[in-house]
Order: structure tokens, then sequence, then C-alpha cells
């Protein structure tokens, strides 16, 4: 059972909150890559997401102010790879006020 466990892929709809660590755009393209430091499974992971023009501003907002986001989406996580998320709705963590 554990080796089975170790070799899914963990992918579902969920809700992540963290803060942005990594953020990657070249002037000429229409989204940007941005890495957020989250818990996933009781382990911290940055999960990556392409972001589109206003979402990736927002980003590099929360990044800048050190301000917590919250992202929705599906949550991509194999085990020993890159965790990733197709999102649906982002910005900061509104539970913070």
């Amino acid at each position: 059972m554990s080796d089975q466990l170790k070799t899914s892929v963990y992918s579902r709809e969920n809700i992540i909150f963290g803060l942005v660590t990594h953020l990657n755009r070249h002037p000429d393209d229409e989204t940007g890559r941005v890495g957020v430091q989250a818990l996933i499974q009781r382990r911290s992971r940055t999960v990556w997401k392409d972001l589109p023009d206003a979402g990736y501003h927002e980003a590099v907002r929360c990044h800048d102010s050190g301000i917590p986001v919250r992202v929705r989406g599906v949550l991509n996580s194999p085990p020993g790879g890159s965790a990733t998320m197709q999102v649906a709705d982002f910005g900061p963590d509104p539970s913070l006020g």
C-alpha cells in the first residue's frame, strides 16, 4: 500500500494558501509563471502556475508586499515532481483582512 501511495499522482480541485516566492515573465509574454510556497499533504512545496496579465501583476504586488495568497484550481502533485495548478481563482488571502 505505501508503494502505491508513493507513486500515485495527486490531482483534484483544491484551494491552497501561501506566499509568492517565484516570478518569471518575459516582456512579450501574455502570461507569467508564478511559484507559491504552500503546504501540500503536510509538506512544504512550491506550486507552479501560469497566470494571465492581471493575475501576474497581482502576484507581483503580493510578492513585493509579502501578502499571502489564496489560489483555487486543479492541483497536480506527482511524487518527486513539480506541483502545478490549473488556476480558476487567484488573489490575496481574504481571510487575513
